[in-house]
């Protein structure tokens, strides 16, 4: 949520998403625990970074590491795919 928010906006902005991310009940419950859900946000949020900073550079790296994170987010659990909804056909069409 840090690198997100810093990306974004600035590193102000950052902390003080990553402190609201955390101090959430149903994320600090699953710091704790086994399930995957903290590892699909970790997915979904790299993701996001990826797009963001292939948007800004138009590089194909960037694009093609968006690409592998999202199918990693969604390999890994399908409600995933849910938060690519919109931006996997934005990606494709400016990908042209």
């Amino acid at each position: 949520m840090f690198a997100l928010g810093s990306a974004l906006f600035n590193e102000r902005v950052g902390l003080w998403a990553a402190a609201f991310f955390h101090t959430t009940p149903l994320v600090a419950w699953l710091s704790g625990t086994v399930d995957i859900d903290i590892v699909i946000a970790l997915l979904v949020t790299c993701t996001l970074i990826a797009i963001i900073r292939w948007a800004e550079s138009r590089s194909a790296g960037w694009y093609y590491a968006a690409c592998l994170l999202g199918a990693a987010a969604i390999g890994s659990k399908l409600n995933a795919a849910f938060a690519f909804v919109v931006l996997a056909p934005a990606m494709i069409r400016k990908s042209r």
